[in-house]
């Protein structure tokens, strides 16, 4: 994150450093690393869409009166009610998905003919569940790109 509102360039060895903030095809950016040499730099820079924002960040508060999600207790996305808690749904189900998938797998590390997907049915079941949320998540955000490229 960065605070005060501090002006930030993106380094010169990143692909995106020569496109102007008009240039890029989403209003956010994420980055791996913030240097300060002559100026505060980001590297390992790339552009982030609102929705995969609202689906991957760390915390995620819906103000239904206003209409806007809160993510990280700072950054305001504009999202009609009914959507942003249609997401905060689907979130909740990439983590169980995600939350279920590591359980599994390092349940499963130690045995060399399971894969690592999961034991038995309940492996069977995470893998529909997985594929079925992911499929959602995949859909949303190829909409997204469409959308964008109109």
């Amino acid at each position: 994150m960065i605070e005060n509102h501090d002006k930030v360039f993106i380094h010169p060895s990143s692909v995106l450093s020569e496109l102007t903030a008009g240039q890029l095809q989403q209003p956010h950016v994420v980055y791996l690393e913030k240097t300060k040499t002559t100026r505060v730099f980001l590297r390992e820079v790339s552009v982030a869409s609102p929705l995969s924002l609202i689906l991957f960040s760390n915390t995620l508060k819906v103000q239904h009166d206003s209409g806007i999600v809160v993510l990280g207790d700072w950054l305001q996305i504009k999202v009609p009610a009914v959507t942003a808690v249609l997401l905060k749904r689907l979130r909740e189900a990439v983590d169980h998905v995600l939350t279920a998938t590591v359980a599994a797998s390092n349940h499963t590390s130690g045995d060399k003919n399971s894969g690592g997907v999961g034991v038995g049915d309940r492996g069977g079941l995470l893998a529909q569940n997985a594929v079925a949320v992911m499929g959602l998540v995949q859909q949303l955000l190829a909409s997204e790109v469409a959308e964008a490229g109109r």
